[in-house]
């Protein structure tokens, strides 16, 4: 596009930036960036916010706050895409200093997807009391409903601190459509603290709720392996037997801008 008289607009550049965040593609967004400033569209907001979580999805979270401290005027969408990198790199801390200081010193009021990426900090950097305590300012203060992801968020944490029956006692007073996506974070705390117990009703809950897929299997299997019970893992089998399809991983990684 750009050999051509069409230049590229602040859409155009923060679609780019949205792939580069995708891919991890760290040296392609920050040519990006360049571009931006020598077109002189450093100031508009959609693309500040898409500099933002290219850098902090890169794994570059100094970048993506100084962009946000140039960032004048900001209002809730800025405060949280930086509360939210914040959040994806486990500094739980920082992320609740940053909501405060939203709250109190700038007087924005938060709605439901800012409160996600708070409990989503707190469940990656294990601040169950700060958890718990957010969980209910949200309704209580704010009159904000859980969501899904709200959920999804409690059960996480409760699974990453090893309260593992406390999570299963939540999901079970949880709504039919919620317990279908907080199986799953319980499922990988199973893993991770090794109860097989749990792991089996996850798997069956998980199976019940998205019938045809394979990933369950095989991640049963997984920690029936990492425990040593062998037999036990051949369950893996069973997706050829049921003819279901184990889709392939990939990975895949930048050198030198490629």
């Amino acid at each position: 596009m750009i050999r051509t008289d069409i230049r590229p607009n602040g859409a155009t550049l923060a679609t780019l930036l949205s792939a580069c965040a995708a891919l991890g593609s760290l040296g392609i967004g920050q040519e990006i960036e360049e571009y931006i400033f020598l077109s002189g569209l450093e100031s508009e907001q959609q693309v500040q916010m898409s500099l933002i979580h290219m850098y902090s999805k890169c794994g570059s979270i100094m970048k993506a706050r100084e962009v946000s401290e140039r960032v004048t005027n900001k209002d809730l969408t800025v405060w949280t895409s930086m509360i939210n990198s914040y959040a994806i790199h486990g500094m739980g801390n920082e992320a609740i200093s940053l909501f405060h200081k939203m709250t109190t010193a700038e007087g924005i009021m938060p709605d439901a997807i800012v409160y996600t990426s708070v409990l989503l900090a707190c469940s990656h950097s294990g601040l169950v009391e700060e958890r718990l305590k957010y969980f209910k300012s949200m309704q209580k203060d704010f009159e904000i409903a859980p969501t899904v992801e709200h959920c999804t968020c409690l059960i996480d944490l409760l699974g990453r601190v090893g309260q593992l029956h406390l999570a299963l006692d939540a999901i079970q007073g949880m709504p039919p459509e919620v317990q279908a996506q907080a199986w799953g974070p319980l499922f990988d705390a199973c893993g991770i603290h090794g109860n097989v117990e749990l792991g089996e009703i996850a798997t069956v809950r998980l199976l019940d709720s998205s019938l045809g897929s394979s990933e369950s299997y095989v991640l049963m299997a997984n920690l029936y392996a990492s425990l040593g019970k062998w037999k036990e893992a051949h369950m893996r089998n069973l997706i050829d037997g049921k003819g279901l399809v184990k889709e392939c991983g990939w990975s895949q990684v930048e050198v030198s801008g490629s």
